[in-house]
């Protein structure tokens, strides 16, 4: 099973749980070759469950954001920035080191989701992962319920918070602190990742 990791991730965007974060490199070994594909859609948000990005993406609104993001996965840890352009036809990805050079790009529209990544140490972080994190942070409540494997529930509660449940265990929590509204806390319990994402409008 792919492990889970983003962050949005901007290294990390959103998150992973089957290959984690690898361990921070000088950003000069750092080989910018791209590597193109077509990701899946299906997301695995625990060993045995998933959910499926929809075709077109169906953010609600136009905007643009910047995101830091520092990302766990057991005792690796990772920081990133990303772009994230959202709109209801298409959302854009792109991920790069800190001030450094940029690692990925990932374009999800009615058709496909398409990526682009540097060859490197974040080769192996499942990009569809990274989305599918955002995902379930920052779409509407509504959105999330119908892209969930049966069995799976989502419940939003006060100030920002986000519980997804697997026949009613508790599998990922999402927080946002009133006093920290633009940083938004992804707890994946099940398969045992953080991150910590800081969005900047």
């Amino acid at each position: 099973m792919r492990d889970l990791i983003v962050f949005a991730g901007a290294v990390a965007l959103a998150g992973c749980a089957s290959k984690a974060l690898p361990p921070q490199q000088p950003l000069a070994q750092i080989a910018v070759q791209p590597l193109g594909q077509i990701l899946d859609p299906q997301v695995h948000i625990t060993r045995d469950a998933s959910l499926n990005l929809p075709f077109p993406p169906g953010y609600p609104e136009a905007r643009m954001l910047n995101q830091l993001v520092r990302a766990r996965y057991g005792a690796r840890r990772g920081v990133f920035e990303a772009g994230l352009t959202l709109s209801p036809d298409r959302v854009e990805l792109v991920i790069t080191a800190p001030s450094g050079p940029r690692l990925a790009s990932m374009s999800w529209d009615e058709d496909a989701i398409t990526e682009t990544r540097a060859k490197g140490p974040f080769r192996d972080a499942p990009g569809a992962n990274m989305l599918g994190d955002i995902f379930l942070c920052f779409w509407p409540r509504d959105a999330v319920a119908a892209a969930l494997d049966p069995g799976l529930d989502i419940t939003d509660g006060p100030e920002g918070r986000r519980l997804i449940s697997q026949n009613g265990n508790p599998i990922i929590e999402i927080s946002r602190a009133p006093e920290t509204p633009q940083i938004t806390r992804l707890h994946n319990l099940a398969l045992d990742y953080q991150l910590i994402i800081e969005t900047y409008p």
